[in-house]
């Protein structure tokens, strides 16, 4: 809606960015969509209850296939992993906590902590 309202032909991964990502969340630099991978990842998974192995798997599949290299996968991967594992078990217990302790890990390395 926004390249139509303002007549740009910017790709949606420029408006959506990964800046402020950990690498590991992010793999290939033209990988750009995380922002949109993590809210559809969330919303299969609360949503219908998809579980997170099935998102991996697909992402899996889709390397097999060809349709997307080995780091891109992993960081997809990531992603789902932290929508499962971090953003959901706490989500309903307190809104404003939950998305900044998901700011905090999709931004740090692995080995930082986050509370």
């Amino acid at each position: 809606m926004w390249r139509h309202k303002t007549e740009t032909h910017t790709f949606i991964g420029t408006i959506w960015g990964v800046s402020g990502f950990d690498s590991r969340f992010v793999g290939n630099p033209e990988n750009s969509n995380q922002v949109e991978h993590l809210a559809i990842s969330i919303a299969l998974q609360y949503a219908y209850d998809t579980s997170v192995v099935l998102l991996n798997a697909l992402e899996i599949r889709d390397t097999f296939n060809g349709k997307q290299p080995l780091p891109m996968t992993r960081a997809d991967q990531a992603i789902n992993y932290v929508a499962a594992t971090e953003f959901l078990p706490h989500f309903e217990d307190g809104y404003a906590q939950t998305i900044e302790r998901l700011r905090c890990i999709l931004s740090r390395p692995e080995t930082t902590t986050c509370v």
